[in-house]
């Protein structure tokens, strides 16, 4: 899972791209927002799917990653193992000193509750952030990552909000 995250932060592809509907074979449905792509998606080790969106700018860093396991984990330890994890391979992939995270907190990811741990770094002299989010929801957990660099934040916002309005899972 983390090694396509070395991939998305040098992830560079250009063009407009029309908004488009995505439904996974197990029911799990959003909408990839107009100058956003589908970067990856595949069956992950875990019964579910990794499925990568980014923001098809040359020059921007929107990042979402949903990957879901197909069975349903308790949402803090899952959160907290999968904390761990990323912000541990970040800094050993990018050599990243100063990476900080904030404890988990209960939010909404759409219309599920999630619990949602935040984080940030500097990659090249350029300020990111991000958050970590895991929900259940039809008998699976999601991991969901949203990133980007802070000065990308307006041109981001808007496809990050379409895939969050637009998240869905049937039952």
């Amino acid at each position: 899972m983390f090694s396509s995250l070395a991939l998305a932060l040098s992830h560079a592809s250009c063009g407009d791209s029309p908004a488009t509907p995505y439904e996974s074979d197990d029911g799990v449905m959003l909408t990839c927002p107009e100058g956003w792509s589908i970067s990856e998606d595949h069956a992950n080790e875990i019964g579910g799917r990794y499925l990568q969106l980014d923001e098809a700018s040359f020059d921007s860093s929107g990042l979402v990653i949903i990957n879901w396991a197909g069975e349903v984990f308790e949402r803090a330890s899952f959160l907290e193992d999968a904390a761990e994890g990323f912000l541990a391979t970040y800094q050993d992939m990018f050599g990243l000193s100063g990476l900080e995270s904030v404890e988990p907190t209960e939010t909404q990811f759409g219309a599920h509750p999630a619990l949602r741990v935040d984080y940030s770094f500097r990659i090249m002299g350029i300020e990111h952030r991000g958050a970590l989010y895991v929900l259940n929801a039809s008998e699976k957990t999601f991991l969901i990552i949203k990133q980007e660099a802070l000065e990308d934040q307006e041109k981001n916002l808007a496809g990050f909000e379409v895939i969050e309005a637009t998240f869905r899972c049937l039952e």
